[in-house]
């Protein structure tokens, strides 16, 4: 990471973003960065980019490699041991994005979530998510091609989960401002756009560039994953 003092090196500062953002092994996107101004939404007037460096050249080739060589050990495997260990895996990623999120939940409750989503007739914390992840093992991909998937998606996965108090209260999204709250009580780590139409205009930006086809599918995958969960409150 580079980083200048601004107000003494204003530049240095530009001509080294220039440098990046003009290089022939750069990827440009039409997405913009949210900004936290005064504890207010702000966003920037620059795009979001990514430099393809050697490393990242390198470390997609070993993500690339790694996958075939788990779908050749995996097609050794009989179907139970598979099947064990995709709920394992699944468990376990759960657990883990939910603790990074700041969510709380536990192995077991996962567990009894795995039974339910296999039983109509039980309910669990967790089902929905889980019955999503098992919608992808069953090659059901989410196909996200406009506004209203994010939130048939969202109703999907959180089904049960949040009170009805809760849920979005405009068209798709939410209307009046919202923020996360840092550990003090003043300190907002992120603050979402102020407005449905703010967050219905920057979504729709998301939207176009998860579905274009010019940025590698794993660097597009990280940069649309960066972006979108800056919007944790628009829902």
């Amino acid at each position: 990471m580079v980083k200048y003092n601004t107000a003494g090196h204003q530049e240095n500062y530009l001509n080294e973003y220039k440098r990046r953002f003009n290089s022939e092994t750069t990827y440009h996107t039409n997405l913009k960065p949210n900004l936290i101004r005064r504890g207010e939404f702000a966003t920037a007037g620059y795009p979001i980019f990514i430099v393809n460096l050697p490393e990242i050249t390198l470390r997609t080739e070993q993500i690339l490699t790694s996958t075939l060589e788990i779908k050749r050990l995996t097609a050794q495997l009989p179907n139970i041991a598979v099947s064990q260990f995709l709920i394992e895996t699944m468990g376990n990623e759960i657990v883990s994005t939910n603790e990074i999120e700041g969510v709380q939940s536990t192995r077991q409750e996962v567990d009894d979530a795995i039974v339910a989503a296999n039983d109509s007739k039980t309910n669990a914390r967790l089902t929905s998510t889980v019955k999503k992840y098992q919608d992808i093992l069953k090659g059901d991909f989410l196909h996200i091609e406009n506004l209203e998937d994010i939130r048939i998606i969202y109703d999907e996965l959180l089904k049960g989960e949040i009170n009805r108090a809760d849920l979005p209260d405009g068209q798709l999204f939410r209307t009046n401002p919202v923020y996360i709250q840092g550990g003090s009580v003043d300190k907002k780590v992120l603050v979402a756009p102020t407005s449905e139409v703010e967050i219905t205009h920057r979504l729709a930006d998301w939207l176009m560039f998860i579905n274009g086809h010019d940025v590698p599918f794993l660097i597009k995958a990280l940069i649309g994953h960066y972006f979108f969960r800056e919007y944790p409150s628009f829902l």
